[in-house]
């Protein structure tokens, strides 16, 4: 089979290329692709954001994070495009920003903005797709989120002891059924 790095075509598909066996013909993949195992039909396109300038890459780690002032607007970048002078492109972006509309920092530079793709720790050369998230949301919103689970988590509790309430004031056979079934203990000690 053709090595990493590589793709497989039909020898009748392609002038040149090393032959692979089984009258295959190995092809390098293309600077901005790449394939991670041997005998691999397609290559793998190196995703938005990055870029990889060398043919016949043979694991994720090739594509690179555009750097910071260069972005790459589609999959399979050879290379980055230059920003603007009128744009921002912080490392790894898909697409330039307006510079305006980046949040002001007290230290004069700007954070992350929370449509750019940013990459955490190490990349893992099997899993790269899953290795890109979204940049980490403000404190402010955070906390707004927080609230709301809190308070949706207590309306229920409330709701819930409401009805239980006065289930237990005009039937209180179907309360205590009601208690069985969310595995509450009797306070009276009984079965």
């Amino acid at each position: 089979p053709c090595l990493a790095g590589t793709r497989a075509l039909p020898a009748s598909a392609v002038d040149g290329g090393a032959t692979g066996g089984r009258g295959d013909v190995c092809q390098l993949c293309p600077a901005g692709w790449l394939t991670t195992e041997p005998g691999a039909s397609t290559c793998l396109a190196c995703p938005a954001g990055t870029f990889s300038s060398e043919p016949g890459a043979t694991s994720w780690r090739a594509c690179r994070l555009c750097p910071s002032g260069s972005y790459s607007p589609e999959a399979g970048a050879a290379s980055c495009l230059p920003c603007g002078a009128a744009e921002a492109c912080p490392a790894g972006s898909s697409h330039p920003l307006d510079p305006l509309s980046l949040p002001s920092h007290p230290t004069g530079t700007a954070p992350a903005p929370s449509n750019a793709t940013w990459f955490v720790g190490s990349v893992s050369s099997d899993f790269f797709p899953q290795a890109a998230r979204r940049a980490p949301s403000t404190d402010q919103s955070l906390a707004r989120a927080q609230l709301v689970i809190t308070t949706l988590g207590g309306l229920s509790f409330f709701s819930f002891v409401v009805v239980l309430g006065l289930t237990a004031l005009y039937r209180p056979r179907m309360a205590e059924l009601m208690l069985r079934r969310a595995d509450v203990p009797p306070i009276s000690g009984g079965p």
